[in-house]
């Protein structure tokens, strides 16, 4: 009887330390935030764009009407289960570069600076016949299968 409860409590104890393990939040970073170090070398002035890539890597983006603005995001998520990721910490450093091409100033921009950006989820229309979902699963039943 003992060697029935006690294969039945470790079983027990195994299911929770799964269901509980499931809970526990996963961590995503995500971007590039160069090292402070090579940020300390830059300064205005003295080094081109070619030279910034160079110690910094490429940028995360640029600016989208004026590439004399570059952006090293990185980002910090957690989620948990099956609930939307939820923001825990960003940086960002904002390169920018006067009409010669040379680096004019450095800043970090904070969280609260920052703008989110919406996606359009409209959908591009395209020509031709649109399937089912049955028509999709069960299209290629019976059609040959080239290996014969």
């Amino acid at each position: 009887m003992r060697a029935k409860s006690l294969t039945i409590f470790l079983s027990a104890s195994l299911l929770s330390a799964a269901a509980l393990s499931a809970c526990a939040p996963q961590v995503d970073v995500r971007g590039h935030v160069p090292r402070p170090a090579a940020l300390s070398e830059i300064k205005p002035g003295h080094q081109n764009r070619d030279q910034v890539a160079e110690l910094l890597g490429s940028p995360s983006a640029i600016g989208t009407f004026e590439d004399d603005r570059w952006y090293y995001i990185t980002r910090q998520t957690e989620s948990t289960a099956f609930f939307d990721p939820e923001l825990v910490d960003q940086q960002i450093v904002m390169i920018e570069f006067d009409q010669g091409g040379f680096v004019k100033t450095i800043s970090n921009i904070d969280r609260t600076e920052a703008q989110e950006v919406d996606f359009v989820s409209r959908v591009t229309p395209t020509h031709g016949r649109k399937f089912g979902f049955f028509e999709q699963v069960f299209g290629n039943l019976g059609l040959p299968t080239g290996r014969e």
